[in-house]
């Protein structure tokens, strides 16, 4: 219901042309079940939310299920589709009756894009095709060419440094796109079916119940395991009014320290909403291949130590890895 709220509220601006709708499925015993309640989720076994656009287009899938098909799955998303086209006229037939606000979306100026383009097309291109570097290298180098662009501009024109900035990453967001169009190539000179360097190490701390450490890259995250009593299980009023369970007896709590990006701040303290959001997607992925009659829950700890993307899904693999050493 929020996104078709979301959906309906943003159609009535007039810069947004393009109408979306969306609606979970829910699976019970074969068949499929939309915008399923709470309690038919605890018996389904697939969770899947899908958005459609007006030509039956699939814009975004999000999806857990426990040994589905593929025939299964595929049929579900025919079936969201089904679902989503008479909400996306409903939202057009509203929309026609409700006299839409114009608003004027800031623009980049072309000349200072130009500009811009001309100072520094020849360094940025030379940072990203220096495979060499790494990330740290490689932002600390678009860094340095961003604060001589503006020291110059600065001096000539009579504009805000912010504007300049924001100019000065759309040129440099357009010239790694074409690079890698035109070279089919990553900045690190991997091909697109190229994967990084993975390197996986169990066991690495005795007095724990399992731990596990995975890197890809200059990604890299430590996972480890704890077990404790049924009785411990995580559980509270509000928990069980937002979710409709009575009991977590797995819980996955996802960690992203200022560190882990070459960063200072605040390691520890209250999660933001990154952090719960790639815990979910992790705890999403990882709790069907948990068995339902260990006797004990379950509590998985990942911190990143190092991020060049991905984290979630190199969680996802530490995880698995602690588990199975668990």
């Amino acid at each position: 219901m929020d996104q078709l709220v979301s959906f309906l509220r943003l159609n009535l601006y007039q810069f947004i042309n393009i109408l979306l709708a969306a609606v979970r499925i829910g699976s019970i015993d074969g068949q499929f079940i939309m915008n399923p309640t709470r309690q038919q989720m605890q018996k389904s076994d697939l969770n899947l939310v899908v958005s459609v656009n007006p030509k039956g287009h699939l814009v975004m899938i999000d999806a857990s299920a426990n040994r589905l098909s593929d025939e299964k799955f595929f049929s579900a998303l025919e079936y969201s589709i089904e679902c989503c086209l008479p909400i996306i006229d409903q939202i057009k037939n509203l929309s026609n009756k409700t006299k839409r606000t114009n608003i004027e979306l800031q623009k980049f100026d072309n000349t200072l894009v130009d500009k811009i383009t001309i100072l520094c097309y020849d360094r940025v291109l030379k940072v990203f095709t220096n495979f060499t570097f790494d990330k740290i290298a490689r932002d600390t180098a678009i860094t340095a060419i961003r604060q001589d662009i503006l020291n110059e501009l600065l001096l000539k024109e009579e504009i805000s440094s912010t504007n300049l900035s924001d100019t000065f990453t759309y040129v440099v967001k357009k010239i790694f796109r074409n690079l890698i169009f035109e070279k089919s190539h990553r900045c690190d000179g991997r091909s697109f079916d190229q994967l990084r360097s993975i390197n996986c190490k169990i066991n690495l701390y005795q007095p724990l119940h399992g731990s596990a450490l995975f890197q890809r890259g200059q990604t890299q995250v430590l996972c480890t395991v704890a077990f404790d009593a049924l009785d411990s299980q995580y559980r509270n009023n509000d928990f069980v009014w937002r979710t409709g369970y009575k009991r977590k007896p797995f819980i996955l709590h996802y960690e992203f320290p200022p560190y882990a990006t070459n960063e200072i701040g605040r390691a520890y303290g209250r999660a933001d909403r990154r952090e719960l959001g790639h815990g979910a997607l992790a705890e999403k992925a990882v709790e069907p291949i948990v068995p339902n009659e260990l006797p004990f829950m379950i509590r998985l700890t990942s911190e990143v130590l190092e991020s060049n993307g991905s984290s979630s899904m190199a969680t996802v693999c530490a995880a698995s890895l602690a588990l199975m050493e668990a």
